[in-house]
């Protein structure tokens, strides 16, 4: 009897039903030997950590195992990036070779679909929607009228992060549910109904970890009948989980309550009371928090002070007055609200948004649970918070829960490019609780020596250096301007992305040929759709200087990328709260963190980033790493033996020749 892993492999080789159907497609060994050690797992359950190589082609290698097994599916990636690959064209593709039709649904937060019913109050209210909104509510508006799905990223140009969205989105607390006018139409129930009829759900791990906390989204309705999960980009699964499994108040949060008080006070209420005052009394509080923290220094990420039950830096009786004085205004107006509850559904969800703030100001008041931190940041809004320092009880308590209620032994699939800096993934398995699962490599087909060079400029200044972001545009505006473009510029803080980027504009002003874009210029989407443009005979090249979100996600083969900047290595800022947590959890086991911590976490980090260079067999390029402790420091050195073993380039004057040499590459179809 021919076993899954059989029919795997059957698939996957020469003259196949891949290679018959994807003309690009060629068989190979990683590939192969990974996507045999998921139809395994897939067929047999437990846990498979799986690091894939850049190029191994890992969706691919689960997707398979996944369609011929006949089972159900939930997937889980970190962007919606991957998510719209895998619906519109990875599992189509592989669909239309294996000739099995299945039935897939990328499942989505509420915030992706639009809400009717606060779309028709958004128009009815047009006067209190901010001007620079009225166009696009008017598109969407249009569009709602036409739509199928109510996913508001149908419509071309959206923005991604746009204020219009609180207006025509609806949220858990804020939801009517069943007393909804427009329930009949509501398209998150739509997309709910239609993933628990699919075979293939698609989510993300922000949705994942949100409904794990609030059983709120449909995710955890579906566990049951899945017998194979799959978390690709599980890289980020820590990052995400702690930030929502744990409790969190926000004076943002405040606001858009506020704004919904007036709004549908006002209407559905008129002289039941003076909602204005109750509002002022809420802002007025909620300011006189962020003034309080305001004179701290440094008021970023405050850690709390258990003895004191306050902030760092801030006196208790100072912190406890305007707290109190917020929560008894939230509790008041809770009363208020559900009072007038029968007047309109609208006063119901106002209650409950009411209480859950309240809530979450109690919560937070209380002692820190044990294995979470507790902190107060002042950015652009307050932010008070609690949660785990990592997801690892959270995780495993969810795998004894599904293990003890399915009969059948599910999988529990997780892959990604980068996992670890060792043989056994351990800075992986151990922060994710996966201490029993059997642990993969597979090394990337790529030939790294003859398509890549790697060049570490040695005459640079220190990363500490003032001029080290000048110099690093200096290189970059030399290197670009032979390259014409294709140049992606990688950098750990939003500060080096301006310095770095507005000293290339001013360098390539008078060159219309070339466009330096930072990232939030435009949307991600656009930026990878200019630079892919340039590379197929635009008339203008582009340079893009970016931070957080391009370390990872950018997949354009061919030409578009020739070079990747990187001005230092990625380490984590050891201000951060969850650092710091860390840093205290692992030295009272006594363990060493810059080791075991600080140096994991960047070096899986800058192996992410340099990932961006090469995405195909095809592909030529050039890596420049702007920071010389990875040559004179031995920790420098271990991060270098982590990265792929590309061609080395030790002179100024071989880089250069290097760039001349450079030929372009159509374009490969990276299936």
């Amino acid at each position: 009897m021919q076993t899954l892993s059989d029919a795997v492999l059957a698939v996957f080789s020469e003259d196949g039903p891949l290679q018959n159907a994807i003309p690009s497609f060629v068989s190979r060994p990683g590939q192969n030997h990974l996507a045999v050690e998921i139809a395994k797992t897939v067929q047999s359950g437990g846990l498979l950590v799986a690091e894939a190589g850049t190029g191994i082609g890992k969706t691919f290698a689960y997707l398979v195992p996944i369609l011929l097994s006949g089972q159900r599916a939930l997937i889980s990636t970190a962007t919606k990036a991957l998510q719209d690959q895998l619906a519109k064209r990875d599992l189509p593709r592989i669909q239309s070779a294996l000739k099995t039709p299945v039935r897939v649904h990328v499942l989505k937060g509420r915030s992706s679909y639009v809400c009717l019913h606060r779309l028709e109050s958004a128009r009815q209210q047009a006067n209190r929607v901010p001007q620079g909104l009225v166009f696009q509510l008017a598109r969407v508006e249009a569009w709602s009228a036409v739509t199928r799905s109510g996913d508001l990223a149908e419509i071309t140009d959206f923005p991604e992060q746009t204020e219009l969205a609180r207006w025509v989105t609806s949220t858990q607390n804020n939801c009517l549910g069943s007393s909804c006018p427009r329930a009949a139409g509501c398209f998150v129930n739509l997309a709910r109904r239609e993933a628990l009829v699919a075979e293939v759900v698609i989510i993300n791990h922000h949705l994942f970890f949100s409904d794990m906390r609030a059983r709120e989204s449909g995710v955890f309705e579906l566990l049951p009948s899945v017998t194979t999960v799959v978390f690709d980009e599980a890289h980020r699964l820590n990052d995400i989980g702690v930030q929502f499994l744990g409790q969190q108040f926000s004076s943002q949060s405040v606001e858009y309550f506020c704004r919904d008080v007036l709004a549908y006070g006002a209407v559905l209420t008129l002289g039941a009371a003076d909602w204005r005052a109750w509002v002022n009394t809420i802002v007025q509080s909620t300011g006189n928090i962020r003034t309080l923290l305001s004179k701290v220094v440094n008021p970023e990420d405050l850690l709390w002070d258990e003895s004191i039950q306050a902030p760092q830096g801030v006196d208790r009786d100072d912190w406890a007055y305007p707290i109190e004085k917020l929560r008894v205004a939230l509790k008041q107006i809770s009363s208020l609200l559900h009072h007038l509850a029968s007047a309109a559904p609208e006063m119901s969800a106002l209650g409950r948004r009411a209480d859950e703030l309240s809530d979450a100001l109690d919560a937070l008041s209380g002692p820190t649970p044990l294995g979470n931190v507790k902190w107060v940041d002042l950015g652009q809004t307050m932010t008070w918070a609690c949660g785990p320092i990592q997801i690892r009880e959270a995780m495993q308590a969810q795998l004894k829960s599904s293990a003890d209620t399915l009969e059948a032994k599910r999988s529990w699939i997780f892959t990604s490019a980068t996992l670890g800096y060792e043989a056994g993934l351990t800075f992986f398995t151990e922060s994710c609780g996966l201490d029993d699962a059997r642990v993969l490599r597979v090394e990337s087909p790529f030939d790294y020596a003859s398509q890549a060079s790697l060049y570490i400029p040695q005459d640079f200044p220190a990363p500490s250096d003032p001029m080290h972001s000048l110099e690093v545009a200096h290189l970059v505006a030399q290197a670009a301007g032979i390259l014409r473009g294709r140049t992606l510029v990688l950098v750990t803080t939003r500060r080096a992305m301006e310095d770095i980027g507005l000293a290339l504009r001013k360098h390539f002003l008078v060159r219309s040929d070339l466009r330096v874009v930072f990232q939030g210029d435009v949307s991600k989407t656009e930026i990878l759709r200019l630079l892919a443009a340039a590379a197929s005979g635009g008339q203008q090249g582009v340079v893009v200087v970016a931070t957080t979100s391009f370390w990872e996600g950018v997949d354009l083969p061919g030409d578009a990328v020739q070079m990747v900047v990187i001005d230092k290595i990625p380490f984590a800022p050891p201000d951060s709260p969850l650092i710091r947590a860390r840093v205290a959890q692992l030295t009272a086991a006594g363990k060493r963190p810059f080791l075991d911590l600080h140096l994991p976490m960047a070096a899986m980090a800058l192996k992410q980033g340099a990932g961006r260079l090469i995405r195909a067999e095809t592909d030529q390029g050039l890596l420049v790493i702007c920071d010389t402790r990875l040559m004179s420091m031995g920790y420098g050195k271990k991060i270098l033996s982590e990265l792929p073993k590309m061609a080395r380039i030790t002179e100024r004057d071989q880089w250069i020749t290097a760039l001349h040499q450079l030929t372009k590459f159509s374009t490969t179809d990276p299936y």
